[in-house]
């Protein structure tokens, strides 16, 4: 019996072998030994799979080799062997991504190796492109380019976009304008908006819209929000203060008093309060100390940061915030600084058992405070005891935003001095006016009164050290009332006198009783301007302050008929309140009165770039053109808002 085996590849891969069976006897020739099996006609080499043809007969010649199938080899002498892909455990660098994106962004290659079967096991290692994302710093997608679309992205790298950073409504509007900014590296944003223009406080004397309103507004001194305060008792405004686009007012009150955050009833006599109001006239805040004896305060200030300072006189016990204040005798010096909630930072007392007055406060740009007054005996700011020569003296005292003493001062002979305000300069330089009889030396030499009081004007470093001072007045009465420092370091000076007194630009001489001088001076002393205003009554001005461009307002009393320079304003009877505004040369932009037959007087002004607060007291009834106020009986205490 005899067999011949004929095997097809069909590309199994699977190394078969098929021997065939010995051949018959002679007369069957061998079955020509045999066909050699196809090596998998059309497959691959099979991994390797060798196939091996039948021994061949007696007859036979060894065979008839077969043809390999497709890509195996040739079998020879009845043998065929078909190559496999690799060598088993050899190594290779892979990569499926895309072309051209291999080493780009994040993409690499991988590595593979081969199986034990010769072939080439998966790519492992290998990062191929992904969808592009701003969540992530680097090129995701491999294309040379970082973050140019996807999740999270906001603009591409380098691009340059329109920016604005005004309130919706404003570009195109007046000044206002976009401004260009370019893309951030990561995509995420952009840099700083260059060159654009966005709104700012309208300036009515210039012709532009800088608060992009859509109105080029003229200065008016329009009534913003106008409130009042007092019952049947007495009350009486002595400061305000601009803070934050409301105000801050300060004085004394006897009776019970609602400041807008419920009544506060003095403790007997008259007591001290301050009240913080927002840009709409909001009560903020509002305190009242005091006991039977007699307080007041006399001069209030906002810092930079909107912290609150008073200053005042205390003739017996007070408490505020946990602190309790006492007097040494008479009347001593308080000093207390709030925070812009209200809350009390630090209370202080100085003085002995003598008289001892504040009547001005400032704040400088770095925090610090400044208190001026008067004393007789003694008074210690903590640098050492300052001692009158006699009669009144005048003390001027710094101390650091913590209420520690910098540095302290007096001036005066055994006449009569008194310091009357106080304000800081742009280099913490103490800007004071004063009055006094007899004689002032505030470093640069003795300067002696003319007769009666002489106003004194001194600027000292921000260490107390001299810089400069004059002096005005004649044989008459002249007093400081009013000081104020601009940001180069112009002085607005506001006095009333008697007589004559020429600021450095001629003789200005009262038309008969007291007038209001008012004087704007280079930070070196050089008088820029001055103006007298006033007819034969009792004129005083009470307070100046810069606005942000340079402008200088003033508050005041007044009777009769007096022209501020833009026409005669007549009191309707007793003293009427003035407010009136100058432009940096000197020129009237507006003014205007407040008052009727019964007495109205102001106590103060400041100014901020959203307008004017003005306080004062008054009885009867009061209007700046928003409406009457009037009196609860005695005297009250008006605070008002004016725009600019």
């Amino acid at each position: 019996m005899r067999f011949s085996s004929v095997v097809s590849g069909v590309g199994l891969g699977i190394g078969l072998i098929v021997v065939g069976c010995d051949g018959g006897a002679s007369s069957e020739s061998g079955g020509n030994g045999g066909t050699a099996g196809d090596g998998g006609s059309g497959g691959t080499a099979g991994e390797g799979g060798t196939t091996t043809g039948n021994t061949g007969g007696t007859t036979s010649t060894g065979g008839t080799t077969s043809s390999g199938g497709a890509g195996g080899s040739t079998s020879t002498g009845g043998t065929g062997t078909t190559a496999g892909d690799c060598a088993p455990g050899e190594m290779e660098a892979c990569y499926t991504g895309p072309d051209g994106t291999q080493d780009v962004g994040i993409c690499k290659a991988g590595e593979r190796a081969c199986k034990a079967n010769g072939t080439w096991g998966p790519c492992l290692g290998e990062v191929t492109p992904l969808t592009e994302t701003c969540n992530t710093p680097g090129d995701d997608d491999c294309d040379g380019e970082v973050n140019e679309s996807g999740d999270g992205c906001v603009c591409v790298p380098g691009a340059i976009g329109d920016c604005y950073g005004g309130p919706a409504g404003t570009q195109d509007v007046g000044v206002c304008k976009a401004g260009t900014a370019v893309c951030d590296p990561d995509g995420l944003g952009y840099g700083t908006c260059e060159g654009q223009v966005i709104p700012s406080p309208e300036n009515c004397l210039a012709p532009t819209d800088e608060d992009c309103s859509g109105d080029a507004l003229a200065c008016t001194g329009d009534d913003l929000f106008h409130l009042r305060f007092g019952d049947g008792g007495a009350q009486a405004a002595a400061g305000v203060g601009a803070a934050n686009g409301g105000a801050v007012v300060a004085g004394v009150f006897a009776g019970t008093v609602n400041f807008g955050g419920g009544a506060i009833a003095s403790g007997g006599g008259n007591d001290g309060f301050v009240a913080s109001y927002d840009y709409l006239g909001a009560h903020l805040w509002s305190k009242g100390f005091g006991d039977g004896a007699a307080q007041a305060v006399t001069g209030v200030a906002v810092a930079p940061n909107g912290d609150v300072v008073v200053v005042g006189d205390n003739a017996g016990t007070m408490s505020v915030g946990g602190v309790t204040l006492t007097s040494a005798g008479s009347t001593d010096v308080f000093v207390m600084r709030f925070g812009s909630d209200g809350g009390l930072l630090w209370a202080k007392s100085f003085g002995d058992n003598k008289v001892q007055n504040a009547l001005g406060v400032a704040v400088g740009e770095d925090g610090r405070v400044g208190v001026i007054g008067s004393f007789q005996g003694n008074i210690n700011f903590g640098g050492g005891a300052l001692t009158t020569a006699g009669g009144n003296d005048i003390f001027v005292a710094v101390l650091d935003k913590d209420g520690e003493h910098l540095w302290s001062k007096k001036f005066g002979d055994n006449a009569a001095q008194v310091g009357k305000a106080m304000a800081f300069g742009p280099a913490d330089e103490a800007v004071i006016a004063v009055d006094f009889a007899g004689t002032v030396d505030f470093g640069g030499g003795v300067m002696a009164s003319a007769g009666s009081t002489d106003v004194g004007l001194a600027v000292l470093d921000a260490n107390g050290g001299f810089v400069w001072a004059k002096q005005f007045g004649n044989n008459a009465a002249q007093l400081a009332n009013s000081v104020a420092v601009d940001s180069v370091g112009s002085v607005a000076l506001g006095l009333t006198f008697a007589g004559v007194v020429n600021f450095g630009g001629g003789n200005l001489t009262s038309a008969g009783g007291n007038d209001i001088g008012v004087a704007k001076l280079a930070a070196g002393g050089t008088l820029l301007w001055g103006k007298r205003f006033g007819a034969n009554g009792a004129d005083t001005a009470r307070g100046v302050a810069f606005d942000p461009f340079g402008a200088v307002l003033l508050a005041g009393d007044f009777t009769g008929t007096v022209d501020f320079g833009g026409g005669n304003l007549v009191s309707a009877g007793g003293t009427d309140v003035v407010v009136a505004k100058y432009d940096g040369l000197g020129n009237h932009v507006w003014s205007k009165r407040a008052g009727d037959g019964g007495a109205q007087t102001a106590a103060g002004i400041g100014a901020d770039a959203t307008g004017a607060v003005v306080a004062g007291t008054f009885a009867g009834a009061v209007n700046f053109g928003g409406g009457n106020l009037t009196s609860a009986g005695n005297t009250d205490v008006f605070l008002v808002k004016l725009a600019q």
